[in-house]
């Protein structure tokens, strides 16, 4: 397969004018296609999907001296200044899914060009079709990857003006200072692109000057001078840009580093860019690392191009390796483009050699057909379920519907501009994700917003603050912290988490079980029907301040209720650094009441589900786990001295919310009845910024001037516990996709 002759893209002649023709057909084809698929994609819903889009409106809106969140310009600014003219013109909607599909569209052109180059027209139709129509690039469709589209544009359009320039039929001078130019327009445009960018130059450099055998070194020191001087010209207007985001970033990026093997196969992984049909991707990229090592063995490319193809797949597999060890998706994502270069090199060489068989029998022939079927076969499957991802991508990522929008207006025409709002966003993967509404009311309502959400996402240090804020007040009215454990007190009574455990996992605080004090069942009798027993809760009881004590190491709330036949404490009890909540309960009768029995009762999570229940003797073991949250165990106890335990009893669904829930008894003295439960989970993950503290979220609010809350009926227990704080909030808006509420003074 070697000593097959090179088609004229491999011996760089250019093609006849009517084959060029041809070509340019061919490309603006596949590029319309891809434009017109995206546009009627994100057309589907009344925004686009993703919060993503809502912060580009915020930058936009930057750019233009209306800046919300009062810090400035924080991103790259190419793509928001290109999305300006879309958006006076279009409308913000309109406008934000034209821009998007276009950026989109505009990959095909470098992607068709360079695999052109290196495997011929016909290969680099299939190449690009699967490039644009991969999983990856679906998904980043739907999730608001428009920046990346044209850096990822830029990138590819560099690397094919840096392999020009090496042909001795082109010229060096002016296809280096394309290279540049384009190289530069990415570092303006997206930074992890831009961080792959400068790792795929810097690894090209390197191969260059170790096996410089056949290149001269003159020539390569020459290109290498042009593109880096071209390169950081047109960067320099981005470069203050970037000294901003490097002093502003979020502490938790640092827990970024080495990839773990788990990690790094799973859909996080290489999991994301083989998709659902991981057989058939892996198929092509498997076939990409043929064709590649094909080229570097037969040396059919010239020497520059294979360093520039192995440098283009080197970096992203670095980079996910050792620096964005924890998300290398994001990387990852970029090993397509060399490894789709190498399946369209490996289909080339195959149909050549399987048709210059000079004596090919009837079974041959079949054989032939049959392989070269499946490979156009693959290509078809891959990007028909590429589209197809696509379509279930903006399914699963858009928050914005109607009733959404109509918040969002009604917000804009309602409320002061320069009105704080805190949003508990919408559900995603298991978490409500504040981003999804918050950056649309940043930038599509131009409010200033502070929002829950994924803290280890957080790009920046006030964000990350911020949002650790928001999901305390969110989770609790009142919450204590010690790194390991969040217990947090909702009020009033009858909502559901009194108190609610939490721990930390993955980055966040994830709920392990909950507690509701309004439906505890006290068994007792009266001195005026002494032989009657009677069980009631404390529902509709007399309830004191939330007392909160700190002693040393040791931090406690106390919470007293009170019927007309008794008194009924529950303090809980947090130590600093230690993986462990102890509630203790004390049921105080009041004359003429005597004392049965105590029920405690504790629920699983909405979402989540109770799995490995084990009961045995005063101990409960199980383990708490969900689609989306890492299975986590728990112990609940009561200790050895603690009087009238009378044991477990577990249902997988519970009357009042139908869910997994274990309750445990207990009998009582006349006198009254004192006990304690140990909930002790088995996590490793420490918080290192969270000290041992309590957190009122009245406060909360009061710190970012918060005068409006627009939490999302997704779930509805957000809107569920603020709705029953009449004294604290007052309702102002509601549809049946959002309720906003005003902060009473």
């Amino acid at each position: 397969m070697g000593e097959l002759a090179q088609s004229p893209a491999e011996r760089d002649v250019p093609y006849s004018t009517p084959r060029r023709r041809e070509m340019w057909v061919l490309l603006i084809s596949i590029t319309v296609l891809a434009v017109c698929v995206r546009v009627a994609m994100l057309d589907r819903y009344p925004a686009p999907p993703s919060g993503d889009f809502g912060n580009y409106l915020t930058i936009k809106n930057i750019l233009l001296g209306n800046d919300v969140t009062g810090e400035g310009l924080r991103y790259p600014p190419l793509f928001f200044v290109i999305l300006i003219p879309f958006v006076e013109t279009l409308g913000p909607m309109l406008g934000l899914k034209v821009l998007a599909a276009i950026v989109a569209g505009t990959s095909c052109a470098p992607m068709f060009l360079l695999a052109r180059k290196r495997t011929g027209p016909i290969a680099a139709v299939g190449v690009t079709l699967l490039f644009t129509f991969s999983q990856a690039m679906s998904e980043m469709t739907a999730w608001g990857g428009s920046p990346n589209f044209l850096a990822i544009t830029f990138f590819i359009f560099s690397l094919y003006f840096l392999d020009r320039a090496f042909s001795p039929l082109r010229s060096l001078r002016w296809n280096a200072v394309w290279a540049g130019a384009f190289a530069g327009l990415v570092f303006e445009t997206h930074h992890l692109t831009a961080l792959v960018m400068a790792g795929t130059l810097a690894a090209f450099f390197v191969l260059a000057l170790a096996y410089s055998k056949g290149m001269p070194r003159r020539r390569t020191y020459e290109a290498m001078l042009w593109v880096a001087a071209v390169g950081a010209l047109v960067a320099l207007p981005g470069l203050p840009t970037y000294l901003r985001m490097q002093g502003d970033l979020s502490s938790s990026l640092g827990s970024y580093g080495p990839a773990t093997f788990t990690t790094l196969i799973g859909p996080g992984g290489f999991g994301y860019i083989t998709g659902t049909l991981w057989i058939a991707s892996t198929i092509v990229f498997a076939l990409g690392t043929v064709g590649i090592a094909h080229s570097l063995l037969y040396r059919t490319w010239p020497k520059p191009s294979r360093m520039i193809i192995v440098s283009a797949g080197l970096a992203p597999l670095l980079l996910a390796l050792f620096v964005v060890g924890e998300a290398p998706s994001r990387a990852l994502s970029f090993l397509p483009i060399p490894l789709l270069i190498g399946f369209g090199r490996f289909g080339s060489v195959f149909a050549r050699w399987a048709s210059g068989i000079r004596f090919q029998s009837r079974t041959m022939k079949r054989i032939r057909k049959t392989a070269l079927a499946l490979l156009v076969a693959d290509t078809v499957l891959l990007t028909t379920a590429g589209v197809n991802w696509m379509n279930f991508a903006v399914d699963w990522y858009h928050p914005i519907e109607r009733g959404e929008l109509d918040a969002l207006d009604w917000v804009t025409e309602n409320t002061p501009e320069d009105a704080v709002i805190a949003t508990s966003g919408k559900m995603l993967s298991g978490h409500m994700e504040g981003d999804r509404l918050g950056w649309w009311l940043q930038g599509y309502s131009k409010r200033p917003t502070v929002m829950v959400g994924s803290e280890r996402f957080r790009l920046f240090e006030d964000e990350l603050r911020s949002t650790r804020d928001m999901n305390r007040f969110f989770t609790g009215t009142h919450v204590l912290e010690n790194g390991y454990v969040q217990v947090s007190d909702q009020f009033p009574l009858l909502y559901r988490g009194n108190p609610e455990v939490a721990v930390r996992s993955g980055g966040a605080y994830e709920p392990i079980l909950f507690f509701n004090d309004a439906l505890h069942e006290i068994s007792f009798s009266t001195s005026s029907a002494p032989g009657v027993e009677r069980t009631r809760t404390l529902v509709g009881s007399a309830t004191s301040e939330l007392i909160v004590a700190q002693e040393g190491d040791m931090l406690s709330t106390r919470v007293i209720y009170s019927t007309d036949e008794f008194y009924f404490t529950r303090d809980t009890v947090l130590f600093d650094r230690t993986k462990q909540v102890e509630l203790r309960f004390e049921v105080t009768p009041k004359p003429g009441t005597n004392l049965s029995g105590l029920t405690l009762r504790f629920w699983c999570p909405h979402g989540l589900e109770f799995s490995e229940v084990d009961i045995e003797g005063r101990e409960a073991m199980f383990v708490v786990d969900g689609p989306w949250s890492r299975p986590i165990e728990v112990e609940v106890s009561v200790p050895v001295d603690v009087p009238g335990f009378a044991g477990y009893n577990y249902s997988k669904s519970d009357l009042e919310w139908g869910l997994p829930v274990i309750w445990t008894s207990f009998l009582a003295d006349a006198g009254g009845l004192e006990t304690v439960l140990r909930i002790s989970p088995i996590v490793d993950e420490l918080d290192e910024a969270a000290p041992l503290r309590y957190y009122n979220g009245h406060e909360i609010l009061d710190k970012y001037d918060v005068e409006y809350l627009f939490v999302s009926l997704d779930l509805g227990l957000h809107a569920e516990k603020i709705e029953m704080d009449s004294t604290h909030f007052e309702v102002v808006f509601r549809n049946s996709a959002v309720a906003v509420f005003k902060v009473r003074p």
